[in-house]
């Protein structure tokens, strides 16, 4: 009997887990109804090649970036997360000729087992302005991939909300980030005027966001993009969609 009120208590919880997924899925549905279609773009990094004293990496930035003219750079420590206030062991600009995406080779390191590593890419010359990084372990040689994030929650013809996600210890508040939102295809590299723009409420590297008192039209389509710096050409994630 004791085992059986132990399995039937068991039972429950895990109903009413599937209930609440269930339920905020369908609640996700519901507040998305207003967009018809989405897509998403963010900067990435990989590491193609480890040596002992060299890494090859390849990028993706966003589409129309032109890397190399506008001070992209790259950037290693010997940590697992950003040190954001102490000096990198290397940090490289791209060639005057990178473009979106590319390869590149950082020379002159010297990798060492069981240590950690963390390589990093950045829209602008600054440390503030990184967007995405990659973790390595010396040892094992594993990686893990983060990038700035966002994502809509809820969309309808006068307001966004959305949540976003920087890295660990990163401060978007006081590193000038902001957000906006633009009629059409737009690219943060050529830009017309916002119909909207925001700033983060706080420093927390995760949080949401809105943007209200909007006049879009249905089967437009709109670009939401965040930015890492205060000029526009410092863009880490793009989102367009077309309103239902």
């Amino acid at each position: 009997m004791k085992y059986f009120l132990r399995y039937k208590k068991l039972y429950r919880v895990l109903v009413s887990i599937f209930l609440l997924l269930n339920i905020e899925g369908s609640a996700q549905e519901k507040l998305l109804k207003n967009i018809i279609s989405d897509t998403t773009y963010h900067t990435s990094l990989d590491i193609t090649e480890i040596s002992g004293n060299l890494l090859s990496v390849t990028y993706k930035t966003l589409p129309g970036n032109q890397s190399g003219q506008l001070q992209n750079k790259l950037w290693v420590w010997r940590a697992s997360e950003v040190p954001w206030k102490y000096a990198p062991m290397a940090e490289q600009y791209l060639p005057k000729d990178a473009t979106e995406s590319g390869s590149y080779v950082i020379e002159n390191l010297k990798i060492a087992i069981d240590t950690k590593y963390i390589v990093c890419y950045s829209v602008g010359a600054e440390v503030t302005q990184i967007c995405t990084c990659t973790t390595l372990d010396g040892n094992t040689k594993s990686l893990e991939k983060r990038w700035v994030s966002i994502k809509l929650i809820e969309v309808n013809q006068n307001s966004i909300s959305f949540t976003y996600e920087t890295l660990s210890g990163y401060l978007p508040k006081t590193y000038n980030n902001w957000f906006g939102v633009w009629e059409g295809e737009a690219s943060p590299y050529n830009l017309t005027k916002a119909l909207a723009k925001g700033t983060p409420s706080d420093d927390s590297n995760i949080n949401q966001g809105s943007l209200t008192n909007l006049s879009m039209d249905i089967g437009q389509t709109y670009t939401f993009i965040y930015f890492v710096g205060s000029e526009e050409s410092q863009a880490a994630s793009i989102i367009r969609f077309t309103m239902r």
